[in-house]
């Protein structure tokens, strides 16, 4: 399980001025990827966005010990369907996930769970 990282203390507004001086968006996927690890020692963070014209998730930037394995991934199924039909947080425990959930994820060494914040849940956080 990830662990707090004791080392971390980028503020929130410090990601916001990084966040406005990039214009493009994987450059602002890779900063939000690369704040969110610092949060858990141990932890790997993916962002997507959806490409309605392609009916998929598109990986725009990752961070941590995880290799995307496939350049898109389906709207529907799996953990992040359940994201698009919810669109609320979820969080997935490891043990409650058959390894196709989350198949588009090649994760070492083991994966521990799974969560999603959708960006209109973010706006509530």
């Amino acid at each position: 399980m990830a662990t707090p990282s004791a080392g971390f203390n980028e503020s929130p507004l410090q990601l916001a001025v990084a966040l406005l001086s990039e214009r493009q968006t994987a450059a602002r996927a890779r900063l939000c990827a690369q704040h969110l690890t610092g949060y858990w020692a141990d932890s790997a963070v993916t962002i997507y966005t959806v490409d309605a014209d392609e009916e998929a998730w598109i990986p725009r930037a990752s961070a941590g010990d995880i290799k995307l394995d496939l350049p898109q991934v389906p709207l529907e199924g799996g953990t992040l369907g359940a994201l698009l039909e919810k669109r609320e947080p979820l969080l997935f425990a490891a043990s409650d996930l058959a390894r196709e959930d989350y198949s588009h994820l090649n994760v070492r060494p083991g994966l521990c769970g799974q969560t999603f914040l959708s960006q209109s849940a973010l706006r509530r956080v």
